[in-house]
């Protein structure tokens, strides 16, 4: 993924810096506080992933602030260790008597966020919450929430339940509409099992949502949650695939399974 910065538009998507024009003076419409689009644990998780990713934050350097009415715009540019220096332009809005961002300053922000918050509910087996924070998409797939909730408790006969999610890596498109998220999830039979997830943006209300999730084991890709129709035929060629290979911690659980 390449390090630049993008800035949200009017459509409420994600351009690239460069693509940014000089804000004009507009009338411009209140902007959502930032802060009550994701939680604080979400944002500290994705924060470290950003920091993992492309080096933590050496410098920061403000320019000249653009208000509008109760918005306003601040370039800055933030020096990291790996990424280098780069500037985005952050969106404030009035919070009372207070100025707070409205708009998240690095377009992996959201979408590692969303994928946090989405382990989350599977940890505490809120699968009613988890399925709503799936893309339309997504959840034409699945089904109807009761049969999301039925294939994730199938899933875990074979996995055990999920135990936490670690955020590694976030790739943004061009368009900044889109990511693919790379974690590590954790269940209850196997630890730190490489995972990977696909994040959109609503078109109208830029509302990100997980669009994909899958997870490897033993070599094998596997979708999350696995259909209840499938889970067995899963164990079964994973034990197959384990007959074939030298004995693993993977092989060792999969093998005990019924």
């Amino acid at each position: 993924m390449s390090s630049d910065f993008y800035t949200l538009d009017q459509q409420g998507g994600w351009q690239h810096t460069s693509d940014v024009a000089v804000t004009q003076a507009q009338p411009r419409q209140r902007l959502p506080l930032f802060s009550g689009q994701v939680s604080a644990a979400a944002y500290v998780a994705s924060m470290h992933a950003l920091d993992n990713q492309f080096g933590t934050v050496t410098q920061c350097a403000a320019g000249s602030v653009q208000q509008n009415g109760t918005t306003a715009t601040l370039p800055v540019t933030l020096t990291r260790q790996h990424a280098g220096a780069q500037t985005s332009t952050l969106q404030l809005t009035q919070a009372g008597t207070a100025w707070a961002i409205a708009v998240a300053p690095d377009a992996g922000t959201l979408p590692l966020a969303t994928v946090y918050q989405f382990c989350q509910h599977l940890q505490r087996a809120d699968y009613g919450s988890a399925y709503q924070g799936l893309s339309a998409g997504f959840q034409q797939a699945a089904g109807s929430a009761r049969a999301f909730q039925d294939d994730a408790r199938a899933s875990a006969q074979m996995t055990g339940a999920v135990t936490a999610c670690h955020l590694q890596q976030v790739q943004v498109s061009n368009n900044g509409r889109s990511a693919t998220i790379k974690f590590g999830i954790d269940f209850a039979r196997f630890t730190n099992m490489p995972a990977q997830s696909n994040a959109i943006a609503d078109p109208v209300s830029g509302v990100w949502h997980v669009d994909q999730m899958n997870f490897t084991a033993a070599g094998m890709s596997l979708p999350f949650p696995l259909p209840l129709t499938q889970v067995q035929n899963v164990i079964n060629v994973l034990k197959t695939i384990c007959n074939l290979a030298p004995p693993n911690q993977i092989c060792t659980i999969v093998e005990a399974i019924p």
